[in-house]
């Protein structure tokens, strides 16, 4: 995970994200954290089925996407991780 979240602190220019450790998911081409980007909260998700998220992707094709946490992406994270906690939609 350290390499991770290595990868993604090169790829954010603006911000180094504060990542919350206990929210790391992981599935078949998927990887998701939820974390602290420019002073909000955001999920940060990398893989091949990254695009599936709305959010913005950075460093070119790096595949990690920058998404705000809204009923879509809530959504497709259920439909990823049905394992998982539901999270509350950010307003």
């Amino acid at each position: 995970m350290k390499r991770y979240l290595e990868k993604i602190s090169s790829l954010l220019t603006k911000s180094v994200p504060e990542v919350y450790n206990d929210t790391y998911l992981q599935a078949e081409g998927l990887r998701v954290v939820r974390g602290k980007v420019q002073g909000e909260q955001r999920l940060i998700v990398d893989g091949a089925r990254s695009f599936r998220y709305e959010g913005e992707e950075v460093g070119g094709r790096s595949g990690i996407r920058i998404c705000p946490i809204n009923q879509v992406n809530l959504n497709r994270l259920q439909l990823d991780f049905p394992q998982s906690q539901p999270l509350q939609e950010q307003k």
